[in-house]
């Protein structure tokens, strides 16, 4: 008599109960990890932005002012009105657009910066701040900017 090569039905379907157990208790992982990283994302953008700022005000020799929104954050030449030079830390018309980015929708931007903007002026000296982004489990991150320029992320 030859052996039967194969599998029997109650050996497919314990398999197929096992990966469907596992599939079910991964999700909610799953779904926190992309959260997490989603928030991660926004940081990164925030960081990539405050560094360019920073870059520009040294390379332009003029003031960069990032203004942050709860759903935006725009980086703009500070050049003042009609351009006269002097900065007025509010965005005029025909004033350049250094970096902006729009937040992903369930998150918020929140700010310990007066009118929820920071300058960079060319020099390593300004002022310190933190940027929190919050998303919808009131989970956060940070940005964190020292006074002598530096910035950072935290959890």
């Amino acid at each position: 008599m030859s052996r039967q090569k194969g599998m029997s039905l109650v050996e497919l379907v314990t398999c197929l109960v096992v990966i469907a157990v596992i599939g079910v208790l991964s999700v909610p992982y799953l779904k926190n990890t992309l959260r997490r990283e989603y928030l991660n994302a926004e940081v990164r953008k925030i960081y990539s932005v405050l560094h360019l700022a920073k870059r520009e005000a040294a390379k332009r020799n003029r003031p960069v002012v990032v203004q942050f929104e709860p759903d935006n954050f725009v980086a703009f030449e500070d050049g003042g009105v009609n351009g006269q030079g002097r900065g007025d830390w509010t965005r005029q018309p025909g004033e350049t657009i250094v970096g902006e980015n729009h937040v992903e929708s369930g998150m918020r931007l929140t700010t310990n910066f007066a009118n929820n903007r920071v300058r960079f002026k060319g020099s390593t000296w300004g002022s310190g701040g933190t940027i929190c982004v919050w998303n919808k489990d009131q989970v956060y991150a940070r940005v964190i900017l020292s006074p002598i320029g530096r910035i950072r992320i935290a959890k």
